[in-house]
């Protein structure tokens, strides 16, 4: 099992992408935190997860790109696990609404959940790695639309964009 004793943090993990990563995780011996804003989707992955694995996971609700939210994931996972080794950045939104017509509500959202949410869980996920002493891997999920954008997903776009930018500098901070 290669991720023994090992705890992660998954946003976004209500469904696809998320909950297939915390089954995997789990799978390999970690522990995980399961967030996603709809408190029922995470614990029905939790709940999937314990059946077969108990003890192994836990749903956290949170909107990723709220500070005080992401704060108390990482000490909800402490809380019930220990520490945190991993973190995994799946949490975003899409649009479909190409950039004339997409209102600055919903692309202030898509940047908060897609991109703003990335900064706040390595700073308050990534401190508590640090504290720890023993270091840790944060994993930002990416998109070719952060490469090659899509007319019809312009903050989408922009925000995955931004992301490869961010993972690269605090990857060199590590």
């Amino acid at each position: 099992m290669r991720l023994e004793n090992q705890v992660a943090i998954v946003t976004g993990a209500g469904r696809n992408i998320g909950e297939s990563v915390g089954h995997y995780f789990v799978g390999e011996g970690a522990k995980v935190a399961l967030v996603d804003v709809r408190l029922e989707a995470a614990q029905a992955v939790a709940d999937a997860i314990n059946a077969d694995h108990p003890g192994c996971a836990i749903a956290v609700q949170a909107d990723v790109s709220s500070s005080e939210d992401v704060q108390h994931m990482v000490s909800a996972t402490v809380e019930a696990f220990g520490g945190v080794d991993i973190l995994v950045n799946n949490a975003a939104i899409t649009d479909h609404t190409p950039a004339l017509d997409l209102p600055e509500d919903e692309w202030d959202r898509i940047i908060d959940v897609t991109l703003k949410s990335v900064f706040l869980t390595c700073k308050y996920a990534g401190r508590q790695m640090r504290d720890q002493g023993r270091g840790g891997k944060i994993i930002n999920i990416a998109s070719t639309s952060g490469h090659r954008g899509r007319a019809d997903a312009t903050a989408y776009s922009a925000a995955k964009g931004a992301n490869w930018m961010a993972s690269e500098r605090v990857n060199s901070l590590t």
